[in-house]
């Protein structure tokens, strides 16, 4: 359907953003779409009650980066990274409930990769990206910095270059974060050597190799990353009495990282950084299973301070060295005698013949008992069902092949109602036409767009074509190994799902997911998320609301069935006062075309 729809649905597939992966939340990958919308409304408010009006910037971010992070220490030939890790952050500071829902929001640059585009056009940690080739990348509650757009333009550029484009642009407006000056810089890769990625490491070009003076176990190692790693922002450790901003007249504070691992297996960072005067590292280890750790040290290896985030038992904040003194002296033997240059490629990498996960048997329990993820329980109502046969199982496989395909085949009318805004706008999109061309605006409530409508839909990547055929993975929403019939009628079969989700903050279980299959077409016909039960949201904010439901039609037997129809919203109560968010987009005038080639176009 068209960008809000897509909007909605790119959410459920980017939602590792640097924020809540990364604090006591710990929201999964793959968060379902309906939970953004509950917890759009639901967030804010119970922000309000629990945070301090001055972590708005960082909680307002809060949906491991929109652009997923790429394994620094991956060894695999790959095509070469534009280089910048981008966040949602506050614009014009939220100070109440009230103005939170008016705010702006902007991408904020979290990470600059060493030998990247990015890094030789000189962008840096904590600078936000006003633009985007041209178009706005500010704006509200429900768009935080428009990451529709943005994920689409990344798309785009990817596509660019895996096809083999010799040369590919992309112009960024930037914003220095205490200055406030603003200037224009363009990405182009492919870059020339150095570059990230490449068979043979080299230094990262133009980086002053580091002094550190304080003597230990640790030098050596904070020497090679502050000349090697990732120029990251350090607030994103949560630990903000750390790295006072103030130090800096209100800069960001910046450091050098690299990572070994992943966020559901098990990971491991290290941080250096001199913001202080001093040399300070920052280890970390994480896993589902035992939470998150984050120690601070220095290069003499003594632990100064720990912390700990665990769901359950559940855990939160500062502890003393004594109870994490064993599992930091297992991360700190990781960093100094486990890690090292192994291969050409990469200056950290785990040597041969270690377990980096070895560290999480020192992090289990103290009573012997193994930590184990958080395991959300089945609705009584879902484990009444019967379990689907072969047959029926064959069925819902056959339709979930089809979700998505043929998006290109088909022009047709969108009418939108905006979850912000509530604007009825109509738009015609026909794959048969250049892109330039492919989207255009009909109507805006009713009346013929005025040229400044136009191009604000157009700074709002409304003339990007995008359709539901971007929906994300089934399996990163719903667990498909436990299919069930909830209905089995004559001419489809209704199959109930579990919502994945192993957050301890999140009821999944609260939710029912219904797919629709008809028994001819053998494809969908409807898909339906909806509330159980009522559930409370820090204590004080109740969700009423919530739910998704996307209708298919069939317009050509031999094409896969296309969206018609998207209905999304959600509504809580805090105390007496009900606040409510809805979305609605439909289909019409489908006409079957040939998808628009430009190798047919004669030449100038």
């Amino acid at each position: 359907m068209g960008s809000t729809s897509h909007l909605l649905f790119h959410f459920m597939n980017v939602l590792e953003l640097g924020g809540t992966a990364r604090r006591q939340t710990l929201l999964s990958r793959g968060f379902p779409l309906f939970a953004i919308v509950v917890l759009g409304l639901a967030g804010p408010l119970a922000a309000a009650e629990t945070e301090p009006a001055a972590a708005a910037d960082d909680e307002a971010a809060d949906n491991d980066d929109v652009i997923s992070l790429a394994a620094y220490n991956v060894k695999a030939d790959r095509i070469e990274d534009f280089g910048l890790r981008v966040r949602p952050s506050a614009y014009s500071g939220p100070t109440t409930l009230v103005t939170f829902w008016f705010a702006k929001f902007t991408p904020l640059i979290t990470a600059v990769v060493p030998n990247t585009a990015a890094a030789k056009a000189g962008l840096q940690p904590g600078e936000r990206i006003l633009k985007s080739e041209g178009q706005s990348t500010v704006g509200g509650l429900f768009s935080t910095g428009k990451f529709g757009q943005w994920y689409k333009t990344q798309r785009k550029k990817w596509a660019e270059v895996t096809a083999g484009k010799k040369n590919v642009t992309w112009t960024l407006e930037i914003e220095a974060p205490v200055t406030k000056v603003v200037r224009t810089v363009k990405l182009v890769v492919p870059t020339p050597p150095p570059y990230w990625g490449a068979s043979v490491w080299r230094m990262p070009e133009g980086r002053v190799p580091a002094t550190v003076r304080e003597p230990g176990p640790l030098a050596e190692r904070s020497r090679a990353v502050l000349d090697n790693g990732i120029w990251t922002l350090l607030e994103e450790n949560s630990v903000q009495s750390i790295f006072d901003r103030s130090l800096s007249s209100g800069a960001r504070p910046t450091g050098y990282e690299w990572h070994i691992g992943n966020g559901s297996e098990g990971e491991h960072r290290i941080r250096v950084t001199q913001f202080r005067g001093r040399t300070d590292v920052v280890l970390e280890t994480s896993s589902h299973a035992t939470g998150r750790w984050i120690y601070l040290t220095s290069p003499s290896g003594a632990l100064e301070r720990a912390w700990h985030w665990q769901r359950k038992p559940k855990k939160s904040g500062e502890v003393s060295p004594g109870e994490a003194r064993d599992s930091f002296e297992s991360e700190l033997d990781l960093w100094t005698t486990k890690v090292g240059k192994v291969s050409a490629r990469w200056p950290f990498e785990v040597k041969p013949g270690y377990d980096a996960n070895a560290i999480f048997a020192v992090l289990a329990a103290k009573d012997g008992a193994p930590p184990v993820a958080v395991v959300r329980p089945f609705a009584e109502a879902f484990l009444k069902l019967p379990p689907a046969g072969e047959a029926e199982r064959a069925l819902f496989t056959d339709a979930y092949g089809k979700l998505g395909a043929d998006p290109d085949q088909w022009a047709y009318t969108e009418t939108s109602r905006g979850l912000e805004n509530q604007r009825v706008t109509v738009t015609r999109v026909d794959p048969s036409k250049p892109e330039s061309e492919r989207s255009v605006l009909l109507s805006i409530d009713g009346k013929s767009p005025t040229p400044a409508e136009v191009q604000r839909w157009r700074d709002d990547g409304g003339d990007t074509p995008k359709t539901l055929g971007d929906l994300p993975p089934l399996a990163t929403i719903v667990d498909l190994k436990d299919l069930r019939v909830f209905q089995d009628g004559t001419a489809a079969v209704v199959f109930e799902l579990p919502i994945r989700n192993d957050s301890a903050d999140f009821p999944a279980e609260k939710f029912q997911a219904h797919f629709r299959v008809n028994k001819v077409s053998r494809a969908f016909e409807d898909i339906t998320v909806q509330l159980r039960d009522s559930f409370r949201v820090a204590g004080v904010v109740k969700v009423t609301e919530a739910g998704v439901d996307v209708h298919f039609q069939t317009f050509d037997p031999a094409l896969a069935p296309q969206p018609v129809r998207l209905k999304a919203g959600g509504g809580v109560r805090v105390l007496f006062v009900k606040f409510s968010r809805s979305f609605e987009a439909t289909g019409t005038d489908f006409k079957r075309v040939e998808p628009f080639d430009e190798a047919t176009v004669p030449a100038k």
